[in-house]
């Protein structure tokens, strides 16, 4: 906004002008666009929905037509065949089958041939017609009944009722007793055609049908184009959506929109075909291209069709985008032009102020010498014929005020008489301003020659006060210098004291650390002599189960002696082996007392041992607890010696920015000193300087 604001005038001017132009014409021309969009496409729709509509009527027509033709014949035949005693004498014969029949058959026989033949060669929409009969339903001692009479007038019989009762369009309404209309299939002329079957009913049973079959060629009156809109296609499509006719190809007849559009679209249209209403919708095709679907309801013998027009989205926007675009285009030129107009005026007309910026240039520059002509008589004339009015009266005043500014250069300042000019308004307070300033200036030069005389006298006693400070201060210098020098050698005799008891710490930590160590190892010693005594008591229990074993042998050896004693000679070589077994045993026995004893002393030695190593553990937790609280206590000490140091060193640094107070106050002593005696000097200067103004 900044830089806006410093751009020219006639740009300012321009730019608003223009863009709120421009503005306006968007606003107005944008609702325009968008209610022509909005009433042109609503139009479209209408358009299309009536040729959806028109389609509908015609196609309703044809089936209308269908039915009156199959009804008329129907409602004959129910009425006279309800009428028909079969037992009339056989005295006619079928004009079809050429049988014998009754009078009565053979009047609507001839009926219903005549009316068939009649309806098929004078409506272009059929292209063949017939009537299908039920067993013995029309004659009564045969079984099949059924002609079919083509466009061609080619007559087709059936002989068996086989032929005929299982195609759909006869069997579904056999069951069902209503309307049915076929799939699309090859008629006789090798054209589409559909199917329309109506069922006779006599006596509330179903006894047979009229079928007609409709080409679908002659659909072709509902086809819609405009060269406006080049994918503008009609089709008739079944309650299931499955296409019947189109006017574009006869290739999709039989065709699903299943496989036409998206899912998501399919089932839109069902949904809005449950109201069995006029509907529109937009539509994806498979391929990517988008339509705008308009259906109509047609009832299709108790089912409701559909009548279609559908046109690709980009052919119906195209009319209206075009317009659009034409608009804009217009749109844009015009403002192009009604820009350069407007620019071109303000031009013309604000020409003038560039002069007033040269002119005001020139006063910045200092030349008040202004004659500028207007060239017209508007409010901006007005304005340069008193730029060049001001531009001569401030010449005046700078004149004036350039004299009398000179005269108090040479130093008069007597000028009351002199400001004589016509200081109107604010220039007043100049006049006033200069008339002041000459009084201040009279009153303060003749202050300054008092304060003259003064300064001339006091210089010469500020001279001696300044040098005995000076002598003063070096001797102060001197004192504070050797008590910096004091106050640092304690600061490095405490520095020297702290690095003492931080090794003094370090090394009772390590001695901490060391009868800790000795206290673990003591720990494992106790656990081991622990695991011995266990030990020794598993041995002892083995022992005593050898000793028990012993004495077994060596009471087995002698009753092995006594038997043997007793078997004489014969047992006198196991004698001696049993006696050798028995010393043995005793022996063993002996062995194992021994071992006894020797553990039983190494379990009272190791006992001692463990009260011993106990003992020695607790000696080496307290001397760990020592060494901690003398570690500790190092610790409180360093710190209480840093905070010394810390002071230590602030004093020093204190008494240093005093010593280094005392030295600039004796410099500036000295210096006060030779600023006395220049002041002298100068004041003797000033005092002849001052007898060359006037101001009395």
């Amino acid at each position: 906004m900044g830089r806006f604001n410093d751009i020219k005038v006639e740009k300012k001017l321009g730019i608003i002008m223009v863009g709120v132009a421009t503005l306006n014409v968007i606003l107005v021309v944008g609702i325009l666009l968008i209610r022509n969009m909005l009433s042109t496409t609503e139009l479209l729709e209408r358009r299309f929905s009536a040729y959806s509509e028109l389609n509908a009527a015609l196609v309703q027509n044809k089936f209308d037509s269908a039915s009156t033709t199959c009804n008329n014949i129907i409602n004959y035949l129910e009425m006279s065949l309800f009428e028909v005693t079969y037992s009339e004498e056989l005295s006619e014969t079928s004009l079809l089958y050429g049988n014998a029949i009754s009078s009565e058959l053979s009047s609507i026989e001839e009926y219903m041939y005549s009316s068939v033949v009649t309806s098929v060669l004078n409506e272009p929409l059929f292209d063949a017609m017939g009537a299908f009969f039920e067993p013995n339903q029309f004659i009564s001692n045969q079984e099949a009944y059924g002609f079919c009479i083509g466009s061609t007038n080619k007559l087709s019989l059936y002989k068996s009722y086989t032929d005929y009762v299982n195609e759909d369009w006869y069997a579904v309404p056999k069951e069902t007793k209503q309307p049915y209309i076929t799939d699309a299939w090859e008629g006789e002329q090798g054209f589409p055609v559909i199917t329309v079957t109506i069922p006779i009913i006599k006596n509330d049973d179903f006894i047979g049908v009229v079928a007609v079959d409709l080409l679908l060629y002659e659909f072709s009156d509902t086809s819609v184009s405009d060269p406006n809109y080049p994918s503008l296609f009609s089709a008739v499509l079944t309650n299931n959506f499955d296409i019947v006719f189109n006017s574009v190809t006869f290739d999709k007849i039989g065709m699903s929109i299943t496989n036409i559009v998206i899912p998501e679209d399919v089932q839109r249209a069902f949904e809005y075909a449950k109201s069995g209403q006029q509907f529109q919708f937009d539509t994806k095709g498979l391929q990517g291209e988008n339509h705008k679907r308009y259906l109509y309801p047609i009832d299709a013998f108790g089912q409701t069709w559909w009548a279609h027009v559908g046109v690709e989205r980009y052919d119906f926007y195209a009319d209206t985008i075009d317009s659009t675009i034409l608009s804009i285009v217009t749109t844009f030129f015009m403002m192009c032009v009604a820009t350069a107009l407007t620019v071109y005026y303000l031009k013309k007309y604000l020409r003038p102020l560039e002069i007033l910026t040269q002119v005001s240039e020139n006063i910045e520059r200092g030349q008040l010498s202004i004659n500028v002509s207007a060239p017209y008589s508007d409010d901006i004339g007005e304005i340069i014929n008193r730029f060049n009015h001001t531009g001569k009266s401030l010449n005046l005043i700078v004149k004036e005020i350039e004299d009398v500014l000179m005269q108090m250069a040479n130093g008069d300042f007597v000028i009351d008489d002199k400001v004589n000019g016509a200081y109107n308004g604010d220039f007043a307070t100049i006049k006033t301003s200069m008339l002041n300033i000459s009084q201040m200036l009279r009153e303060a030069l003749q202050k300054v020659n008092t304060t003259t005389n003064e300064v001339t006298n006091n210089a010469e006693e500020i001279a001696v006060a300044a040098s005995n400070l000076a002598k003063s201060s070096s001797t102060q210098t001197e004192l504070i210098n050797d008590f910096v020098n004091t106050t640092e050698g304690m600061a490095n005799a405490i520095k020297e004291i702290n690095a003492k008891v931080e090794e003094t710490s370090k090394t009772g930590i390590v001695a901490k650390d060391s009868a800790l160590q000795g206290k673990e190892a003591m720990d494992s010693m106790l656990e081991a002599m622990t695991k011995i005594t266990e030990s020794s008591k598993t041995i002892a229990s083995v022992l005593e189960i050898i000793e028990a074993i012993t004495a077994q042998t060596n009471l087995l050896a002698l009753n092995a002696a006594i038997e043997a004693s007793r078997a004489g000679d014969a047992g006198r070589g196991f004698s001696v082996v049993a006696n050798e077994i028995r010393e043995l045993a005793n022996r063993s026995s002996d062995t194992v007392k021994q071992i006894e004893q020797i553990i039983k002393s190494s379990l009272e030695d190791i006992a001692q041992g463990q009260e011993i190593a106990n003992k020695t553990a607790i000696s080496l937790i307290e001397v760990s607890n020592t060494i901690d609280t003398n570690v500790n206590l190092s610790d409180e000490l360093l710190v209480m010696s840093d905070s010394q140091k810390e002071s230590i060193n602030e004093l020093v640094e204190n008494i240093k920015l005093i010593s280094k107070g005392v030295t600039e106050n004796a410099a500036s002593a000295q210096e006060s000193t030779a600023i006395s005696e220049e002041l002298a000097a100068q004041a003797t200067h000033l005092e002849s300087l001052m007898h060359q103004f006037k101001f009395s």
